[in-house]
């Protein structure tokens, strides 16, 4: 199959799991709202923590190791149309995530985003803030030459590590 490709790619980068991602993705064509879909348990993903305004997952695509996203429970799309006592909610969601990843990872900084609109860079329909996490050395040898983010841990043994702080930081 290489030789198909010939001229084409030099490289490649075998990933079984990706099957796994590709039946998803298929299978979430079929809902309106993806994380719709994840919040009403009909798609499988890594959500860490669920209240009353909103629910933490961990993002499968990884800009960083502890990469979490805090997503509104209530399908929204106009950052202008949350109320004041949602907002606030949202935004303890967002300071308890980052406190979830400095109890597992200790970072050294945070990124916090919010696209909106397809302009804006938001590849979903629905408001979702990104909590990144920031290291010191995280670019290295695959980032500067292979245009390559190298995630040190698997998704499972992320999804272990913090769990683990859940309790901590989302107290009963």
């Amino acid at each position: 199959m290489a030789n198909a490709f010939k001229g084409v790619y030099d490289h490649f980068l075998w990933s079984s799991k990706r099957k796994a991602y590709v039946r998803n993705v298929e299978k979430a064509k079929k809902y309106k709202c993806i994380l719709c879909a994840i919040r009403n348990n009909k798609l499988e993903s890594r959500v860490l923590y669920k209240g009353r305004d909103y629910f933490v997952l961990m993002n499968i695509f990884p800009y960083n190791l502890g990469h979490l996203m805090v997503v509104p429970n209530k399908h929204v799309t106009d950052f202008m149309k949350l109320d004041k006592r949602l907002l606030c909610s949202l935004m303890v969601g967002v300071q308890k995530a980052m406190k979830l990843i400095k109890y597992t990872y200790k970072p050294d900084g945070f990124n916090i985003g919010l696209n909106i609109g397809e302009y804006g860079g938001a590849s979903i329909k629905h408001l979702h803030w990104q909590v990144v996490p920031r290291y010191k050395r995280e670019a290295g040898f695959m980032e500067a030459t292979a245009d390559t983010r190298v995630v040190p841990e698997t998704l499972d043994q992320i999804e272990k590590d913090l769990l683990k702080n859940v309790s901590k930081v989302w107290k009963k």
